[in-house]
């Protein structure tokens, strides 16, 4: 009994971790993302408070070329509306991101039994192991998927705002 219980020891260990991550980590993913873009945007929004008295310099010296707001001043006005729309723009992309998520799971568990019972072979001695690999691999795509799902959050509004010619710059959200 001893030996059958190291042996099933690793199987057990591997499914309460993948029922772990899928319970408590996967519904936490939106909230992580969430919380990474506000604070990023919060970074964005005191770098704009720092650099709001230059700004103001930089009206006070027009250049004949460009009017009263010189081109040094234009850059302040494009921080100012990228804060402005950031916010916003972050909030469609979580309710986006729902939807794409929702879809994109679905079409996982669809599609996932098939692609799976064809890689595996069903008279192999492996049949009993991949009881386990089966749902272990599913859930690593999941989380996978809702991980570059949930990115949106950040990029989308970026994307959006050089969309409409506003080049604003990465506080490294992206990459936490």
């Amino acid at each position: 009994i001893k030996s059958i219980a190291s042996l099933l020891y690793p199987l057990f260990l591997t499914l309460v971790t993948t029922g772990i991550m899928l319970a408590y980590y996967l519904p936490m993913i939106p909230a992580i993302y969430w919380y990474l873009a506000v604070t990023g945007w919060m970074i964005t929004v005191f770098l704009t408070l720092m650099a709001a008295p230059i700004w103001a310099v930089a009206h006070a010296m027009p250049d004949q070329a460009s009017g009263p707001a010189s081109a040094r001043a234009a850059q302040g006005y494009q921080m100012l509306v990228g804060v402005i729309l950031k916010p916003v723009l972050m909030v469609l992309t979580l309710f986006g991101a729902y939807l794409v998520s929702t879809f994109a799971v679905r079409v996982v568990a669809s599609t996932f039994g098939p692609a799976f019972s064809s890689a595996v072979d069903a008279g192999s001695m492996f049949s009993l192991l991949s009881i386990i690999v089966g749902p272990v691999i599913f859930a690593i795509v999941v989380v996978i998927i809702v991980n570059k799902v949930y990115e949106m959050i950040f990029t989308a509004a970026d994307h959006v705002l050089r969309f409409i010619g506003f080049g604003l710059f990465n506080l490294g959200e992206e990459d936490a």
